[in-house]
């Protein structure tokens, strides 16, 4: 495991800020938190950084795609001391194939977890989006996986550091697509996750904010608060169903969602 870094970035702005960021995980080097060198970093100031760290991404080539959720249980909530998720950025270099390997090199200390995929068929924006309205614009459903991976010790952080790392956002996997949804009850949804054939836990929609659609609202609601819109086309992972579990190399995982599908990912030693 890479040693953290104690370095300093140059400057306390965020350009700076998502520079240590930008290449920590380019070299799968872990860093201390940078609410230890920045007591005071607040939430909104966090979120700068997090654009300024995918705007790199994207002067490289890559393309937004999307949006991931984190936080969406309450219990997870209370463990932080916080009352709302927070939200990171999909870009387009993220996603693997459903049935495919990830190298496990890729990473520094990646964790798998289930989650309920949106796929926005329309724009969505304003101040009272309900799960109602989400529903209404989304395009289809698909069972996810999505792979975190923080840039930090021993995912050791506060909120501000969690945010600013892109919610420890690192790949992500979509199954097959629903687009006949409108009678599923996503607060019922049951999902069960396999590790290495070997069933670890399971879990229910209504873990997510009462239930994944409600936490796509919420979203769909803060981007609106900073002038921004959920757009057409745009995935949306809507939060986990249960808690994430360690990589290892070889190690495979499999979400079965019943009526919504199953979705299934390895880790490859290294890269082929």
């Amino acid at each position: 495991m890479p040693a953290a870094s104690s370095v300093d970035p140059p400057f306390t702005d965020a350009e700076a800020l998502a520079r240590l960021l930008h290449e920590a995980e380019a070299k799968r080097q872990l860093i201390l938190p940078l609410t230890e060198r920045l007591p005071a970093l607040t939430p909104r100031e966090a979120y700068g950084i997090q654009q300024a760290l995918v705007e790199r991404s994207q002067a490289e080539g890559a393309r937004l795609v999307g949006y991931k959720l984190g936080f969406t249980s309450l219990a997870k909530q209370a463990a932080m001391g916080v009352y709302e998720p927070i939200y990171g950025t999909l870009l387009e270099g993220m996603q693997g194939v459903d049935g495919g390997s990830l190298p496990l090199d890729r990473f520094i200390h990646p964790r798998v977890e289930p989650e309920v995929a949106f796929v926005m068929g329309r724009d969505l924006s304003g101040p009272a989006v309900t799960e109602q309205d989400v529903r209404a614009a989304t395009a289809s459903l698909h069972p996810a996986l999505d792979v975190i991976d923080s840039r930090y010790e021993a995912f050791r952080f506060q909120l501000p550091d969690v945010i600013a790392d892109n919610a420890s956002g690192a790949a992500f996997v979509l199954g097959p697509a629903i687009a006949s949804f409108q009678d599923l009850d996503l607060a019922a949804l049951e999902v069960a996750f396999y590790q290495n054939g070997r069933r670890v836990s399971q879990g229910t929609g209504k873990d997510v904010m009462g239930s994944p659609a409600q936490a796509v609202a919420w979203l769909a609601r803060a981007l609106h608060a900073q002038g921004r819109i959920l757009p057409a086309g745009a995935v949306v992972l809507s939060g986990a169903l249960v808690a994430p579990l360690a990589v290892s190399a070889g190690d495979a995982f499999e979400a079965r969602f019943g009526s919504l599908g199953n979705v299934s990912l390895t880790f490859a030693p290294q890269e082929a």
